[in-house]
């Protein structure tokens, strides 16, 4: 396991080398939302361990539903960045792996791309799906990129709605208690203005220029790039 880490994708584990840097991760390819798979909502033990396993199962984060905290402490909904283009990852700041640096690292990327837009009209959000995760922690690990939750928001919330959010956009997320980190869906979503998902870029090493390329075709009024 040392040298491998976890991927849960709709339900399945899949393994990938640690060192995997170039091309489609897992062999997927972007796909709309209608085609995304569907996660069951079975409330039996067995399946919601496996589904949304948390560090602590009474983890008690004081939040109302509906709403999550960004890095700053202030309180968000996703309708808020209703207007902007989204483009979200799912992430948690005590990530062994260095997978979730990573994929910031490609928002990044995709950022400095739209820098002129950024917090106006293109809006970057890392929701974290541990349970552990505070505003305090968040900054700590949005240090290395863009700050402002105005243009990056990094969010956490109490494990109810960060289940309803996964849900939502297909993540799945299981605590190894075993050996010390999450098991999760790898998975970057973009969203139109008007809420809706526009396109969803699978694994960890989905194309930079075609994320790039599928906003700037939105900010024109033009639809995103085909899938590859």
């Amino acid at each position: 396991m040392k040298n491998m880490f976890v991927v849960l994708v709709a339900g399945l584990m899949i393994t990938v080398p640690a060192a995997a840097e170039h091309g489609h991760g897992g062999g997927e390819n972007p796909m709309h939302i209608h085609n995304a798979p569907v996660i069951p909502d079975k409330r039996n033990e067995n399946t919601d361990r496996l589904q949304y396993g948390f560090r602590d199962k009474n983890a008690d984060l004081a939040r109302k539903n509906g709403y999550f905290l960004d890095q700053a402490g202030n309180k968000v909904r996703l309708s808020d960045f209703r207007g902007k283009l989204v483009l979200m990852d799912f992430i948690y700041s005590d990530c062994k792996h260095g997978i979730c640096q990573y994929l910031n690292k490609k928002m990044n990327y995709v950022a400095g791309k739209h820098k002129d837009r950024l917090g106006k009209d293109l809006m970057l959000v890392s929701l974290s799906f541990d349970d552990k995760d505070s505003p305090a922690t968040l900054a700590a690990f949005a240090a290395n990129w863009e700050k402002d939750p105005a243009k990056w928001a990094y969010l956490s919330g109490a494990p109810g709605d960060i289940v309803d959010i996964c849900r939502e956009y297909g993540i799945v997320v299981r605590w190894n208690e075993e050996d010390g980190f999450f098991e999760h869906t790898v998975r970057t979503v973009l969203i139109g203005r008007d809420g809706k998902v526009v396109k969803m870029y699978r694994g960890r090493d989905y194309m930079m220029q075609e994320a790039v390329d599928d906003i700037t075709n939105l900010l024109a009024g033009k639809p995103p790039t085909p899938g590859q």
